[in-house]
């Protein structure tokens, strides 16, 4: 099995329609969540999901335009119209169940505040150096860090 790419950006709508979280791009095809996540299993990772507002913020509606709940969000937007979720951990990714994952011992709240909302899942691979590596091996992590601040700038720009 070739090895994940070191990053995973993924953002969309996140719904569950009882078959595990899925994420639905304005333009792509939907990820399921599940299934992305999985080919990182006993990596070490900085991952980071948050609420993603609209561009610009639209702040007469909650969460920014992010929260598609129109009024009854039980995330909390009831509450504080303003409140934007954000979670990260770093470590080993580990599943904890059908759907359910952990980084280290923090269970990843991939449903509950993120379902009905735009969000935004990030995941970073560590790469491990070694002191053996050669100068091949160092190009070719050069090209994965390339390929990471790539599908960062694609991910930015508008």
């Amino acid at each position: 099995m070739p090895e994940p790419a070191p990053l995973l950006l993924v953002e969309g709508i996140f719904h569950d329609p009882g078959t595990g979280v899925m994420v639905y791009p304005d333009q792509d095809d939907p990820v399921g969540l599940d299934e992305a996540i999985a080919s990182y299993q006993g990596s070490e990772v900085n991952l980071s999901i948050h609420h993603l507002p609209t561009n610009p913020p639209d702040m007469t509606v909650a969460g920014g335009g992010s929260c598609l709940w129109g009024g009854a969000c039980p995330a909390g937007h009831l509450k504080d119209p303003a409140w934007l979720f954000h979670w990260a951990s770093k470590g080993v990714l580990k599943r904890a169940g059908s759907g359910m994952w952990m980084v280290s011992e923090d269970t990843i709240p991939l449903r509950e505040p993120m379902i009905g909302h735009r969000g935004r899942l990030v995941l970073f691979r560590e790469q491990q150096v070694s002191k053996d590596q050669g100068v091949d091996d160092l190009l070719s992590e050069a090209e994965g860090l390339l390929a990471v601040l790539t599908g960062l700038r694609g991910a930015l720009k508008p």
